[in-house]
């Protein structure tokens, strides 16, 4: 065993001692071979960067963010009061407003000279009367002097039309050509009660003279 150990060392002697930097590098040039070209696995960790976040999107990482505002009272149906606030910006109607159902209407009109001494009346639609009825008691005005008033009760936001009359559609009140005149109109609108309306009578077609 021993002699044949030194006959190795002794070859050894006379051949050459081998290059083990040369076996080295030839592993290396081996392995490099092998080894997976992962372009991701090339780049050393001086090279690498962290990707650019886009300032106008949120992190990946960020999670869902609440839109709402940071007070949200106003929105959340079940806080109390909130209702109110909403409701704040929108026009009321009703109990709340203040605004009454239903307002008196003070007619007030001047009569043109030489108006005979007959009863005055309002004809038309929108009262609690018959629609355009040219002598309804319930529609008579109180004459005093050249002048004749009625008071009437109407709802709120309610609309009424009319003409004068002295009891017949041949003595409607009429324009100054002797014509007779358009409807007269007339929004209720009680938030503004008692309402007063003046009119002027101008003539009367059947004693017009144009």
């Amino acid at each position: 065993m021993n002699m044949h150990f030194g006959l190795i060392l002794i070859l050894l002697c006379l051949t050459g001692c081998p290059d083990t930097e040369q076996y080295a590098k030839a592993d290396d040039v081996v392995d490099a071979a092998l080894e997976p070209q992962d372009s991701a696995s090339t780049i050393s960790n001086d090279q690498f960067t962290e990707p650019t976040v886009d300032q106008g999107q949120p992190p990946l990482d960020a999670g869902v963010t609440d839109a709402r505002p940071a007070d949200t009272g106003a929105f959340d149906a079940d806080a109390p009061g909130d209702l109110n606030v909403m409701d704040d910006a929108l026009p009321s109607t009703g109990d709340d407003s203040g605004i009454p159902e239903e307002c008196t209407i003070e007619f007030d009109v001047i009569l043109p000279e030489g108006t005979p001494e007959e009863q005055l009346y309002i004809a038309g639609e929108g009262f609690d009367a018959a629609e355009w009825e040219p002598g309804i008691e319930s529609l008579a005005l109180n004459r005093q002097g050249n002048r004749g008033v009625l008071a009437v009760t109407r709802p709120h936001l309610s609309r009424i039309t009319y003409k004068y009359t002295r009891g017949t559609w041949d003595s409607v009140e009429g324009t100054v050509d002797c014509r007779e005149i358009e409807n007269r109109s007339l929004v209720i609108d009680c938030g503004t009660a008692p309402i007063s309306v003046q009119d002027v009578i101008l003539n009367w077609v059947d004693q017009c003279s144009p």
